[in-house]
């Protein structure tokens, strides 16, 4: 396993907090979490090491509803409950959080999750929590999308992406680079 890790370390982990970009293998769908917002998670992450901990993606879509781009990431509710290799996102706050973002015309998009020191793959807990969002009217969200922040924040970590749309087999997002303003 901490062969793994280290081989992983090297070659894939990110250093700075930068914007992220994923989508879809066929091009149709997308997700944009802008500097801030990766630094606020990352953030979340460092004050819960060595925890798991969560929250959840608000945001909107683009005119040609192809793309969800994050304007916020909650922390973890009060009420989420973790540890070294799990977590309960509770919900202590989230529904006065997203009555406000709906009448801002902004959206619950899905949820995002920190694995400390591990790889950025959904657990299949992580997969059964985004079908049955996908599936439960409440959330108004046919087409959950979960972020995975894996590693060590601000250090060496990396995210994945992942849509789980109602009706089909989920998606994983590839990450795409990201054009800094000069070029």
């Amino acid at each position: 396993m901490a062969r793994l890790f280290r081989a992983w370390r090297s070659s894939r982990a990110r250093r700075p907090a930068e914007s992220l970009i994923f989508k879809a293998p066929d091009g149709l769908f997308g997700l944009s979490i802008p500097t801030p917002v990766v630094r606020k998670i990352l953030g979340y992450c460092a004050r819960e090491l060595p925890n798991e901990t969560g929250g959840i993606l608000i945001g909107r879509y683009n005119e040609s509803l192809n793309m969800a781009l994050v304007s916020e990431a909650t922390p973890a509710p009060l009420d989420s409950r973790a540890g070294r290799t799990w977590f309960y996102r509770g919900t202590q706050g989230l529904s006065k959080r997203l009555n406000k973002a709906w009448q801002d015309g902004l959206y619950y998009l899905g949820e995002w999750h920190f694995h400390p020191l591990a790889d950025s793959t959904p657990s299949e807990t992580d997969r059964r929590q985004l079908r049955d969002i996908a599936k439960n009217e409440r959330y108004h969200c046919a087409d959950p999308l979960l972020l995975i922040v894996g590693g060590r924040p601000y250090r060496n970590w990396l995210a994945s992406s992942y849509v789980f749309p109602r009706s089909k087999p989920e998606i994983k997002l590839l990450s795409q680079p990201v054009k800094s303003a000069e070029q």
